[in-house]
């Protein structure tokens, strides 16, 4: 009769395999999300680069048909539509080429000590036309300190200005936008924009400033990029600041930057 003499054992640790699998499982999940966020993205790009095209074009090839029957009126009115659309254009070009840059530390700053009031003035005056054409009434608080800053005075304005495009943009006809420079007690100055729009859901508050990224809870405020908000957020960092959004669905949205006070 044959007896064992040896007892072979073979353990699998299937724990481990379990755990590898999860994990590449979930990464395959994260990498289809992200390129279903960046093709949604290129395809709002597009949109976008096209409906100021569309613009350009067809009022500057109606100005080249018509040039000798229409009034001066009518020649100046196809004018301002397409240095409207160019400006639109050249607004989404300036976005996704500072995105690129800040994404690779390359942006380039021009730092300066000025008031921060100022460059609220001058950015509010530019966007006169902005406000009167949907008829906004600016109520802005002048600060009553010294609001000195360090900054790149155009960077800051281009936030500024990103912050009150989308103030505007989700503000109803007629309505009113609050802007106002406060100081904190943590020695900083605030700049804020408060409108009366539909307000942001606090899911996509969360994910605001996330690049590729576009709000969409109100379907007569959908499209869009998305961009300015990543570059506001990026410039802002570099200031050695913060940037932060309140909401309440159905009453409005106010936006808050806080930067250093310079000291006298």
């Amino acid at each position: 009769t044959g007896a064992v003499r040896y007892v072979v054992e073979y353990i699998q640790d299937i724990t481990k395999n379990k755990e590898n699998k999860e994990m590449l499982e979930l990464a395959t999940q994260k990498s289809k999300a992200a390129q279903r966020i960046k093709s949604d993205f290129l395809s709002k790009i597009g949109h976008e680069l096209k409906t100021p095209m569309i613009g350009i074009l067809g009022f500057a090839k109606l100005g080249m048909e018509r040039y000798k029957k229409n009034s001066k009126e009518k020649l100046k009115s196809y004018f301002s539509t397409i240095y409207e659309s160019a400006e639109k254009l050249q607004g989404l070009l300036n976005n996704m080429l500072d995105l690129s840059q800040l994404e690779v530390g390359n942006l380039g700053y021009d730092y300066q000590t000025e008031h921060l009031s100022m460059v609220t003035t001058i950015i509010l005056n530019d966007m006169f036309t902005v406000f009167k054409d949907k008829s906004i009434k600016i109520k802005y608080t002048k600060p009553t300190f010294t609001d000195l800053v360090q900054m790149d005075v155009e960077k800051i304005g281009k936030v500024m200005k990103n912050l009150l495009l989308n103030a505007v943009k989700y503000s109803k006809k007629g309505s009113q936008i609050k802007v106002e420079i406060v100081q904190t007690t943590d020695n900083r100055v605030q700049f804020s924009v408060t409108d009366t729009g539909h307000g942001i859901p606090d899911d996509e508050l969360e994910s605001i400033f996330e690049k590729f990224k576009q709000g969409s809870s109100h379907e007569e405020f959908s499209g869009g990029t998305g961009l300015g908000l990543s570059v506001s957020h990026g410039i802002i960092e570099e200031h050695e600041g913060k940037i932060e959004f309140e909401s309440i669905p159905g009453k409005g949205t106010r936006c808050t930057v806080m930067l250093p006070l310079e000291t006298v």
